[in-house]
């Protein structure tokens, strides 16, 4: 899954990246971590960075280099990477990951707002109840 600038010439092998991605979470075979964690970080493309990032989520557990990538991910400028980031760190009840999911809480993104919240919900920590509170009167009826 290792990019490289000339495949951006070849919108099927994005296709591929992205969708190997997945399928590698799917299946959840750990041996694929290390060139997940490579894509997220590498790729220039929204499609495969994004997928990685919800793969690592099926993948990472107790594995303290993929929530580092997770929570490096919610910084990301994309918002779907963002979104799924949180998804991600959320599946794997991460809780090193509750202050930075608390940060995502002001989000401009709704979607991304939501996910977070989701997040937070299971990883259960007492520390997200008054910051979730705060989001019962959320602008948006998505996030309510």
């Amino acid at each position: 899954m290792k990019y490289e600038s000339w495949q951006d010439e070849s919108p099927i092998l994005t296709s591929v990246r992205a969708f190997s991605a997945e399928a590698l979470g799917a299946i959840g075979d750990r041996r694929a971590v290390e060139a997940i964690i490579q894509s997220v970080k590498e790729d220039v493309v929204k499609g495969v960075r994004w997928r990685s990032v919800f793969a690592l989520g099926k993948i990472g557990e107790g594995d303290h280099s993929v929530t580092e990538v997770l929570i490096d991910a919610l910084n990301n400028d994309l918002w779907v990477v963002r979104e799924n980031a949180a998804k991600s760190l959320g599946n794997l009840v991460s809780i090193e990951a509750v202050e930075p999911l608390i940060s995502l809480l002001g989000d401009k993104e709704w979607r991304v707002r939501k996910q977070a919240i989701n997040a937070l919900g299971k990883i259960g920590s007492d520390e997200a109840v008054k910051p979730l509170l705060r989001l019962l009167y959320d602008g948006d009826a998505d996030v309510r």
